[in-house]
């Protein structure tokens, strides 16, 4: 077997752990304590801060982006990713051609997944 040189983790540094959310008798989020898979990553777009307003209460909404080559498939919403050591919540998945090179001569191009977070 080969190695896909397509797939390379070169500027994926960053090392995550996601887990799996469970939800409790109380209605309540919570994460499952055993990991349920390891990929590495890199920011996609910068931790971005701001403030909503639900009736009278002011809301501080945290967000960001991660990529990574790694197949991710059975990581949902609401499940928790430990992304440079702090906890977020995944909002949503995608997944995205990259724009390399080799996507001109190959028929199976490589694709990254775009994660959003939420903290």
């Amino acid at each position: 077997m080969a190695i896909d040189l397509r797939q390379s983790r070169v500027g994926y540094s960053d090392r995550c752990k996601w887990y799996k959310a469970v939800v409790t008798g109380g209605n309540a989020l919570t994460m499952n304590p055993a990991c349920a898979g390891v990929f590495y990553a890199d920011e996609q777009s910068p931790e971005t801060e701001t403030m909503e307003q639900l009736g009278a209460v002011m809301v501080r909404k945290i967000t960001t982006a991660i990529k990574t080559p790694d197949s991710v498939d059975d990581l949902k919403s609401n499940d928790y990713v430990s992304y440079n050591g702090e906890t977020w919540i995944v909002t949503g998945t995608a997944k995205a051609e990259t724009n390399s090179r080799s996507r001109r001569f190959s028929t199976n191009a490589p694709i990254d997944t775009i994660i959003q977070l939420r903290r």
